[in-house]
């Protein structure tokens, strides 16, 4: 099962292989998706306003990851639920893996043949 929201942000390529309960959501930010990618299960992409996710060819998703173009804000002055969304990027280079249950957010680049 996949949920796909906001499809006209998110652009896949060929050979895109997921096994099952991914979440991808383009909401006003955009994912863009290379080649012989593959998803484990429940897997979680998701931009907002401002963000980006770039995901290289030949790239291996294990379960329970979530990748998100954005982090919370943290101010002790403030609740946490009241604090901004901040946008930022998050690129992953070709011939990557990232191992069951990571967790990516804002402004992360994993390189090329990296893996997490």
């Amino acid at each position: 099962m996949a949920v796909i929201l906001s499809p006209e942000n998110i652009i896949i390529g060929n050979n895109f292989y997921s096994m099952g309960y991914l979440y991808m959501y383009g909401n006003g930010g955009e994912i863009v998706v290379g080649d012989n990618v593959s998803v484990n299960t429940n897997v979680q992409i998701g931009t907002s306003v401002g963000g980006r996710i770039v995901i290289g060819n030949n790239v291996i998703i294990a379960s329970n990851v979530v990748i998100r173009s954005y982090d919370q804000g943290i101010k002790a002055s403030q609740l946490i639920r009241n604090q901004p969304h901040t946008p930022g990027d998050v690129i992953i280079e070709d011939d990557v893996w990232i191992g069951s249950s990571a967790v990516i957010t804002a402004n992360v680049t994993l390189s090329k043949g990296s893996k997490c």
